[in-house]
């Protein structure tokens, strides 16, 4: 809609010092420094970048859905009852569908382009749900879970993405702290109206999600500048500029700035996108947020908190826990400019690392019978804390990451690589969370986690660079300077 050359045509008519032919050389070898911040129109990309998002509010939904409805789902609450094994698979197929669909995702987004793909994406998840909510027996709930899973997981190939193209670098990392911002609230979301209504309802609800996303990026999300020049659609990434960041910014620079950049783009094979350096930072950043535990936490909320003996009902506490979640991550959308991507990715594993080792001495002690009833809050603090920090850092910061490490030429591909590894690792983690406490123990399973955590410490010291307040050309010669 807002890529269209006529619609936006009669605005670059008027604009002082920009070439009514977009097509001829716009600058030299002049190039100057991005625009400043007050320059830049901030709204429209807020709009742009919000409605783009909404996919991981959708995404949000579909990771959290088990946990309000795991209990009834075991009564037959679809109309045929469930075992615990396969409530577990129906909590961990989605992240299998999410890993099988990602390397997918890289090419649809270069190929059908960011705004296309995402609109793209809301009829398979709203054809997932759909199944799920009129599922008649456990193979069709498994088939609604994956669907929902591949295209909520192709969303965190397609939104990083487009946000790291429209953004200013003065706002990339704000914005691109949405997608988490919008992951949590879909997850409290569930969370909240889970208890409230019916299973049926409630995935009824979860199907309507798609439909107000697909809308919403029709009408506020503009297709990627980048890709547009890519396509050689010079005017109409003039247009999706100029609606972005508005007139007072010299959007002549700019656009020939992303020109020269894209003429600049070489092919690159796959073997090569693994052993670049940034796809080692993605996929590490990636895997240590699972190794956090994370998803095991989110799936498994009100068991954990049953299983704790607190005062709390599971559902209450969920809710709780999806409330801390999305004001700590509002909180990195507020600070992730000034503080720094370093900082809040150190932070955010130094306190997961000690809450998961505080919920692995309480559950250690606890299964030796010991008297922790003066202790019944505890694992609700421990979680509340670790919510707290992991989505102040480590959630949404490797997200912003992934859409600024990676060159342009290479960015869909390369981003599905680091999305694919985050769900097949989250599979994994899911997969394997009960065996695992079953095999070991409740207390040593959080262990487990602390030190994979720790781990994640040294690897951001040693390996991840800070990000904040540079173009993307200066952090693509940043990370060629140190391979």
């Amino acid at each position: 809609m807002m890529d269209s050359e006529a619609q936006h045509g009669q605005l670059r008519g008027g604009e002082a010092g920009v070439d009514d032919d977009l097509n001829t050389p716009l600058l030299s070898d002049d190039h100057s420094q991005a625009p400043v911040a007050q320059d830049v129109r901030k709204i429209s990309q807020f709009l742009a970048v919000l409605s783009a998002t909404c996919g991981a509010f959708c995404l949000g939904s579909v990771l959290a859905w088990t946990s309000p409805v795991g209990e009834r789902l075991k009564q037959g609450a679809l109309g045929f009852p469930i075992s615990d094994d396969q409530l577990g698979w129906v909590g961990s197929l989605a992240g299998f569908g999410a890993a099988v669909m990602a390397p997918i995702a890289g090419q649809l987004v270069d190929r059908l382009g960011r705004k296309a793909c995402m609109i793209f994406l809301c009829v398979p998840l709203c054809i997932g749900w759909l199944l799920v909510a009129f599922a008649k027996n456990p193979a069709m709930l498994y088939s609604g879970r994956i669907i929902c899973g591949a295209s909520g997981g192709a969303f965190s190939v397609a939104a990083p993405v487009y946000v790291s193209e429209v953004a200013h670098p003065s706002l990339r990392g704000a914005l691109g702290a949405l997608f988490q911002l919008q992951v949590v609230m879909g997850v409290e979301m569930a969370y909240v109206i889970g208890p409230l209504v019916s299973v049926f309802w409630l995935t009824v609800i979860s199907a309507i999600l798609p439909v107000v996303t697909a809308v919403a990026v029709l009408i506020f999300s503009p297709e990627s500048p980048s890709f547009l020049l890519r396509k050689g659609r010079t005017n109409a990434a003039h247009d999706s500029l100029q609606w972005l960041w508005g007139n007072k910014c010299d959007l002549r620079t700019e656009l020939n700035e992303m020109s020269r950049q894209v003429s600049e783009e070489r092919s690159v094979s796959v073997k090569t996108i693994f052993l670049q350096k940034a796809t080692m930072i993605c996929v590490g950043l990636m895997a240590f947020q699972q190794f956090s535990g994370i998803n095991a936490v989110i799936f498994f909320t009100e068991q954990i908190f049953a299983a704790a003996g607190g005062s709390v009902q599971g559902a209450t506490a969920a809710a709780i826990v999806g409330a801390v979640q999305v004001g700590a991550t509002f909180l990195s959308f507020l600070v992730v400019d000034k503080a720094g991507r370093r900082p809040l990715l150190l932070l955010s594993a130094t306190v997961m690392a000690a809450c998961n080792t505080t919920l692995g001495a309480f559950f250690f002690l606890k299964d030796r019978g010991q008297d922790l009833s003066s202790l019944g809050m505890l694992p609700v603090l421990a979680v509340c804390l670790y919510f707290l920090v992991f989505s102040l850092g480590f959630g949404p910061v490797p997200w912003i990451m992934v859409g600024e490490l990676f060159a342009p030429e290479v960015k869909g591909v390369a981003g599905s690589v680091a999305s694919a590894a985050t769900w097949w690792l989250a599979f994994a983690v899911t997969s394997l969370f009960r065996p695992i406490v079953s095999a070991i123990g409740e207390g040593q399973t959080f262990w487990m986690f602390a030190g994979l955590t720790a781990v994640g410490v040294l690897f951001v010291l040693l390996f991840v660079p800070e990000t904040k307040g540079k173009t993307l050309e200066e952090i693509q010669t940043s990370l060629n300077a140190t391979n």
